[in-house]
Parts: structure tokens; C-alpha cells; sequence
């Protein structure tokens, strides 16, 4: 049954062209946010008299005009709403044809509002909007199953990697893991894509998953929001935000996600409905829920609107932390709050008593704007004083026009009170050159983007230092391969930061691999340059070489993009830690200089988590040889593997101890949450004779045989001296990192999700006494904890 409603029948839609307010629904003096909207729809029971009133038909079971009571009613009024509601029990809503032109959107601009609850807690229906299918659809907002979503995808490289629905519904044990719902809040835009976007795209997809080009042929982008994170049957404010660069899903205020649109609005003929969706010319409904009020506008909604919207600021930023977690005060092994959040490169500046540390911020795992590889990084910033406090800004770099397919790995440097961040983009349309870009600021937190032409033309990640002997700034970036294929690390020269000139011969040349994100730092008369990916990293007394390579900090290539940075006579490298893909969590480790200027890496005492006072665990033995107590285990094995262990391990913990070994034969080792006999666990083994460490898996009880699979590398070391004599282990167990110092001088970093709670100690043909052992668990330490 259909039934027109106006005037006093129950749903209004609204269109209003004038300025007004609404002091009356909780909006005080500031303007009402519908005041301009295309069109605008209360629940109210009332006679509305405003003008350009437009119908709504009523098709099934919807019920309108029910009112609100009590504290559900307040927040309908905080909210912009006006205390009314609509209940759907299977029934939708549609705009007559003769306004539907009223919601044909189109352009680089428009946003939604939409506030409802499901109070049955099972999001598995449309919500709003035109719909279609993916090569017709305009704007949609609906729900979906991510646990059938992929759990793979294919980068640029050809690897295979977890997708964000792996690691929140598959992924066992994840941190990430959302285990109330699988159901995702989707929003579907359609674009119209231009045919030099699309063949840019063609051609930078090298070996990643076809899945995305297809999309972005259809022109169809997605953002979502995990139900499970949102409380499933509570009330919500959705608002969706179309900028032109950007695309984005906020639940109560709070940024969920976002993505980079190549092109305008697309405009089609399916029908505007409210709790149903247009599919192959059908109408398919299923909503059963309540709706407080709907909006559609053809510009952008501002944060301070949204925030309106959304119940106002303070309570954004409540619902931020219910939904996302509270924002960490320490910085080590730091990743931005979000569900589909990476922290890439890093692009540390130690300036004015201040560490200012840029980062590469990613969603997806490093698969947005239709790119398999890199698009959609951002460059953002987290700054201290002390090293141990630290202030979370806005966005240095944004993305800020469509062209702009990243924003990459640069340099930050402070010159004449000012800071330069000299930074690359990759342009997805031939018309607009990319290369690298200059932005200025004088904070070093609010950036302005100097011009639209890049200072150099070509795309290259970059380190800026100032030549003092020389009174001019030299930049390095990777380079091609040259006539004899070599790669090469080209160089560049300017006076101002703007004007660059290209030397004739490069700073180095290397066989195997390109220079991916350099960097250059001086230290005690020694000048080094480390690559992005360090497998290597070289040293020279002189400024600009010769190099004398050192191919043995294997532990600076599980830690990508490696950057350091001065504190004092200290040297300092920041980086991150990847997740089964690009980007992951920060992790700062601090290097050691030896005489012969060869770099060492130790744990930095200002970036170890916080922990509590020592606790004890008692010790069992596992096989005859193994005997020990709480603080001193002793495994000696004449052959077969000898162990034991210390049971009923906290989850995040730091441990110390003195490993005296005896010889160098065999293999030793401990295996951190571990369970049954040996049968799971993450391994930590040393081998004296080979001088290797490696992190491993156990296997049906025996020692691993190889490392465990990093990407790219594996999670081994080697080259490690005095393995066969005492040496001090410095192990943080934070989540699902494991992170591990060896005798101030060398570092090797896991990820382990496994959930034993055993400490195991090992030998096999190996005698070793484990010492000193004092077990600390971890504190628990938020920016809101610093500010009680």
C-alpha cells in the first residue's frame, strides 16, 4: 500500500533555502546546518508551513510521528533533531518523481546526514540513498556482511596481502579483531572518472589486485565503519562528506574513514529512498530500525557542523575514544587510532628543545584511491619536549586536490624561523605534473603549500641536510639505473629550498637495489646514509663519500624507512614496523657508534613503555636438565632440546635478564607466550657458531628451523658478536609486538598474536644459564591518564 504524506499525514521533507535557526531543538544561536540543504526531513507529527515542502510516499510497514521520551528525546534535541521519530519495520520511504530532480546531486561537493539506531542490533539492510549497481550507482549508504569481504588482496608488487576485513573479522587472536559484529555501515559513491585518470591508474597498477582497477572503471569508491566498534543498538548520527579531494563516513562526530575520489559526482536515474535500495530496477527493502531525521545538501558540511550535528564537540570526542580507544601518551610502537590505520615512513625534525615527528598515514593497507600500492598517504605529525609526552596534531600534509595521488616520504627542515617540508606527490593525471612540492609553516604544525608546480619534476623520496662548509642545502633522492644498470642516488643543490640544481655525477651507485627513501646524518665526524628498506647502509669520514658499506643491520630492514635524528651527541632512528603489508606501528630504537664508526642499535631509554614494580613466577622443569627458580633458570643439554618454564606470564611485560652461555655450540633461546609443551609460541633462538638470532615459530614441539616470515625479509639478524659470552637481553612485550635489545648493541622486532601465557627456556646442545631474570608488566599510560 502507498500513501502520499504531507502537511499533517507524518514526514516532512524539506527543502529550505533560507537562513534560519532553530534555538527551540538544541541549537542555541548558532545557524541551523539544514538551513541551505536540498532537502531535509523531520519525523514530527506537526504541520510544517515552511516552503518548498516536499512529499514522501510511505510504502509497508513505517510508522511516523512517534515521539521520543526522556534522555533519547534530549539527545534527539542535542543532535539537531526535533524529538521525533519513524519506525521501520520492513517498510521504506521514496520522493515522488516530481522531486527527485531535488536530489540528483552531482559536482565535486554534497554530504548526508542521517540519525538512527537499530534496536535489534543487526545492521543487514539499506539505509538511504540512490542506489544501483557499482557502474550506476550515485550515493548509497547501506550495510554488509565484511566477513564474506575479501581477506586478500595484491599489491603493486605482486605479494599477497591481508586486507583490513582479514584483520577485523578473520585474523586469529588479532588486536584488530572486531568479535561482536561483522556487519560494516558502507557508504557506495559513484564518480565519473576521467579517461586520463583512469589509463594513470593503468599504468602504475603493475601487479596489484585487478579487483580495484574494475572499480574504479565503474567509478564506484567505499568507506565504512565496523558496527561492532559503534554499539550496535544505540542511536547514531552518520554523516557522509564529499569535498572533492575527499570522501568521508563520521559516526558521532568521529572520523571512521575516508577515502580520495578521481571525479565528479555521478548522476543517475534510480529512485531517492529512505530504508531500501534500487536493484536491477527493483525496489529491495528490509530495514527495520528508527530514524530521527535525514538530510542531503549539494556542498560540504564544516567539522564545527558536523560536530553540531552530532551531538557537539564534547560528545565527539567521547564517542572518539568508546569507538576508537584512548590516544596513547607514549609514543613507542604508536599507530593513529582507527580501524583501518597505518603509520608508514617517518620524517623525524629535532628542532627548538622540540621533536617533531611526520609520519606517512595510510588506510587500507596501503590500497586506497583505486591504487594497489600507494595512494591516499597523508603526512601527519606528533611533536615532545622530553621525548615521553607527546601532543598529537592535525594533519601537516593533507591530500588536497584530486591530482594528488600521494603525498610521500620527504624532508622536513627549519631555516629563518621557518620549517620546509620539501615533499613528493604522485600525480594521477598527466595535465598536472608531479614531483616535489614545497610547504611552509611557522609552527611547523599548520603547513601552506606553496605552489602548484613542483620545485623538482621528478618523483622522488628525499633527505635535505644544510652543507654549512658550503652554505647550501643538498637533497638526495632515488634515482633510475643508469647506462651500466646500476641504481643511483641522485643529487641535487639549492641556497633557498626552492631553487635546485642537479649535479652532474650521483652521491652513490648500488647493484642490487634502488635508494628507496634515503637518508643522510652526520655523527662524531662520520657521515652515513641509510636506505628505505636498509639493507645496507654506508659510512665516510668525508661528507660526500667515499662509502665503505655495512651490509650486516638486518634488523633496520624489518624496521622500514629508518630516519634518524639528533638528540644532543645521541643519534636517534625512527621507523615502523610492518603489518603482514605496508606501514604498521612506530618504533624508535637508538643507534651505537663503534670506533671504527660501524652503527650498532640499543633500545632509547625515553621510548621504553612504562612499566610496574617486579613480579615473580615460579619455575617448573620440563625435561631433566632444566632446573631454576624465579629469578635464575639453568638448561643444559648434552644433545636432545632441554627446557622449562615460567608460567602465568602477563600479556604485556618487560624482562630482563643475563644469558651466560657456555661455548658456542648449539642453540638457546626462550619462546614468549607460549603454550602446551613447546607446541606454540614465538621463539627467540641464538646460534653462537653462526652468530644469527632469529625469531621463529615452534615446530611440533622442536625448535624453529627457519625464521619467521617478514615482509620482504626475515625476522633474523645476523653477524652478532659475543653470543658465546654473558650478555644482557632487554625484551618489551607490548600487544602484538615483541621487541628485543642485545647487549646495547644490536635489536631484533617481531609480531606474535599468539595467546599463551608460558615463558619457555631452551637449550638444545647448548649450556646456558638464564640470570637476573625481573619480569615487569607493562603500564597501561593514555594522554588522559597524563592530564588526571
Amino acid at each position: 500500500m502507498k500513501e502520499i504524506m504531507a502537511n499533517r499525514a507524518g514526514i516532512w521533507a524539506i527543502a529550505i533555502w533560507c537562513a534560519c535557526a532553530y534555538p527551540a531543538i538544541g541549537y542555541g544561536e548558532a545557524e541551523s546546518p539544514f538551513h541551505d540543504a536540498a532537502a531535509y526531513w523531520t519525523m514530527s507529527p506537526e504541520e510544517n508551513k515552511e516552503p518548498n515542502i516536499l512529499s514522501l510516499v510511505i510504502h509497508g510497514a513505517v510508522q511516523t510521528g512517534v515521539s521520543l521520551q526522556g534522555l533519547e528525546r534530549d539527545a534527539s534535541l542535542q543532535s539537531c533533531g526535533d524529538g521525533y521519530a519513524a519506525v521501520f519495520d520492513g517498510g521504506y520511504l521514496s520522493v515522488p518523481a516530481e522531486d527527485e530532480k531535488r536530489l540528483a546531486l552531482s559536482g565535486s561537493e554534497m554530504s548526508i546526514c542521517i540519525r538512527m539506531r537499530v534496536p535489534s542490533g543487526e545492521w543487514d539492510a539499506p539505509i538511504l540513498g540512490k542506489s544501483g549497481e557499482d557502474d550506476t550507482a550515485s550515493y548509497y549508504l547501506s550495510c554488509t556482511d565484511g566477513a564474506a569481504k575479501p581477506q586478500t588482496i595484491q599489491n603493486i608488487f605482486g605479494q599477497t596481502v591481508p586486507t583490513e576485513e582479514y584483520f577485523l573479522f578473520h585474523q586469529p587472536d588479532g588486536y584488530k579483531r572486531v568479535s561482536a559484529s561483522s556487519q560494516l555501515i558502507e557508504f557506495r559513491i559513484g564518480l565519473s572518472p576521467s579517461r586520463e585518470a583512469l589509463d594513470t591508474l593503468g599504468k602504475i597498477s603493475g601487479d596489484g589486485d585487478p579487483r580495484i582497477l574494475e572499480e574504479a572503471r565503474k567509478g564506484c569508491m567505499r568507506i565504512c565503519a565496523p558496527v561492532g566498534l559503534i554499539g550496535a543498538k544505540d542511536w547514531h548520527g552518520l554523516v557522509i562528506r564529499f569535498t572533492g579531494p575527499k570522501v568521508q563516513l563520521f559516526v558521532d562526530g568521529v572520523l571512521m574513514d575516508e577515502e580520495f575520489p578521481i571525479g565528479d559526482l555521478r548522476t543517475n536515474a534510480a529512485p531517492f529512498l529512505i530504508g531500501a535500495a534500487s536493484s536491477h530496477g527493483e525496489e529491495v527493502s528490509g530495514f527495520h530500525g528508527e530514524i530521527d531525521h535525514v538530510a542531503v545538501w549539494n556542498r560540504a558540511l564544516s567539522d564545527q557542523e558536523i560536530e553540531l550535528l552530532s551531538g557537539g564537540p564534547g560528545h565527539a570526542k567521547t564517542r572518539a575514544i568508546e569507538m576508537l580507544g584512548r590516544t596513547p601518551e607514549r609514543i613507542q610502537y604508536f599507530r593513529p587510532n582507527g580501524f583501518n590505520v597505518r603509520l608508514g615512513d617517518c620524517i623525524p625534525l629535532y628542532v627548538n628543545d622540540t621533536l617533531h615527528l611526520y609520519y606517512l598515514l595510510g588506510r587500507r593497507n596501503h590500497h586506497g584511491k583505486w591504487w594497489s600500492g600507494h595512494g591516499g598517504l597523508q603526512v601527519a605529525h606528533t611533536s615532545s619536549q622530553d621525548l615521553i609526552h607527546w601532543q598529537h596534531h592535525p594533519l601537516a600534509i593533507p591530500i588536497t586536490e584530486q591530482y594528488e595521488g600521494f603525498v610521500g616520504t620527504g624532508s622536513c627542515v627549519y631555516k629563518d624561523d621557518t620549517f620546509y617540508m620539501q615533499y613528493p606527490v604522485m600525480s594521477m593525471l598527466p595535465s598536472r605534473k608531479g614531483g616535489i612540492f614545497t610547504a611552509t609553516s611557522k609552527d611547523g604544525i599548520h603547513f601552506s603549500k606553496e605552489s602548484e608546480k613542483p620545485i623538482i619534476d621528478e618523483l622522488l623520496d628525499n633527505a635535505v641536510i644544510w652543507d654549512e662548509r658550503e652554505k647550501q642545502y643538498h637533497l638526495f633522492a632515488m634515482g633510475g639505473m643508469n647506462a651500466d644498470k646500476q641504481y643511483t642516488l641522485n643529487w641535487f643543490t639549492s641556497t633557498d629550498l626552492r631553487n635546485w640544481k642537479p649535479q652532474p655525477k650521483p652521491l652513490l651507485v648500488e647493484n642490487e637495489r634502488e635508494f628507496i627513501c634515503p637518508d643522510y646524518f652526520e655523527w662524531n665526524g662520520w657521515r652515513y646514509l641509510l636506505e628505505g628498506s636498509l639493507r645496507k647502509a654506508w659510512r665516510s669520514s668525508e661528507p660526500f663519500g667515499p662509502w665503505t658499506c655495512q651490509p650486516l643491520l638486518m634488523e633496520m630492514s624489518i624496521l622500514k624507512v629508518p630516519k634518524a635524528f639528533p638528540i644532543g651527541e645521541r643519534r636517534l632512528t625512527a621507523g615502523f614496523i610492518p603489518d603482514e603489508g605496508w606501514g604498521g606501528n612506530l618504533v624508535v630504537w637508538e643507534l651505537v657508534q663503534h670506533n671504527d664508526g660501524a652503527l650498532g642499535l640499543k633500545f632509547a631509554d625515553e621510548f621504553i613503555p612504562p612499566s610496574g614494580q617486579p613480579i615473580t613466577r615460579p619455575f617448573a622443569s620440563l625435561t631433566p636438565h632444566a632446573s631454576g627458580d624465579a629469578s635464575a633458570v639453568q638448561v643444559h643439554s648434552t644433545g636432545a632440546l632441554e627446557m622449562g618454564m615460567q608460567a602465568a606470564m602477563p600479556r604485556n611485560a618487560r624482562i630482563t635478564m643475563l644469558v651466560k652461555p657456555s661455548g658456542k655450540t648449539g642453540r638457546f633461546g626462550l619462546c614468549f607466550r607460549g603454550a602446551g609443551l613447546y607446541e606454540k609460541g614465538c621463539e627467540l633462538q641464538f646460534a653462537p657458531e653462526t652468530k644469527q638470532v632469529q625469531f621463529g615459530m615452534p615446530e611440533n614441539g622442536q625448535l624453529a628451523k627457519e625464521p619467521a616470515a617478514a615482509w620482504f625479509v626475515p625476522y633474523r639478524i645476523d653477524g652478532v658478536e659475543g653470543l658465546e659470552q654473558p650478555f644482557m637481553l632487554d625484551i618489551v612485550m607490548k600487544d602484538d609486538i615483541i621487541d628485543v635489545c642485545i647487549n646495547n648493541s644490536r635489536t631484533i622486532i617481531t609480531r606474535n598474536n599468539e595467546r599463551g601465557e608460558r615463558l619457555f627456556f631452551f637449550a638444545e646442545n647448548a649450556e646456558v644459564d638464564f640470570e637476573d631474570i625481573v619480569i615487569r608488566p607493562l603500564l597501561d599510560y593514555t594522554i588522559e591518564d597524563a592530564e588526571r
